[in-house]
């Protein structure tokens, strides 16, 4: 199956509250502030025969130095957080992941376009947390982002 992921932050300007003002709110300015900002929207190249959602919660990264990259074994450096929602995406080639932490995490949703063999998953940040987009697929809290600079100071990020 293809898979399309999304990664969007609730747009604070956008009127979130429930009641019967953001009723007429939606009505007359809801086409001009987008919901969403910034956004993110990509897929998994290959064809994804499942996905996981492993039940700890924590991911375990690896980092090597770059300058020992070409080195029979270069050293590399783990380190684990926890309060992560991670879901894996596995191939045949092997396994991607969509990395969200969870104090930044308002919702997920997938769903599934059964006619074009298509599965989506959503994925929305909440618009007050202070986050990290630390790759594409890997969006981390303030507080997650600096564990790991502290273990890892040299991080290179993008």
């Amino acid at each position: 199956m293809k898979i399309q992921i999304n990664i969007s932050v609730r747009n604070p300007q956008w009127y979130w509250k429930e009641d019967d003002y953001q009723k007429t709110w939606i009505s007359i300015n809801g086409d001009k502030e987008a919901k969403y900002l910034p956004s993110v929207t990509f897929g998994f190249d290959a064809d994804i025969k499942e996905y996981r959602k492993p039940e700890l919660n924590q991911h375990t990264f690896k980092f090597t130095n770059a300058e020992l990259m070409d080195a029979e074994n270069p050293i590399t450096q783990e380190v684990t957080l926890d309060d992560l929602d991670v879901t894996e995406f596995i191939d045949a080639e092997g396994s991607s992941y969509v990395i969200v932490s969870k104090s930044i995490l308002h919702h997920v949703m997938a769903a599934q376009n059964k006619g074009r063999g298509k599965f989506y998953w959503y994925y929305y940040i909440n618009e007050d947390a202070e986050y990290v987009r630390f790759k594409t697929n890997i969006w981390l809290s303030k507080d997650h982002f600096e564990t790991l600079v502290a273990h890892v100071p040299n991080l290179e990020f993008g």
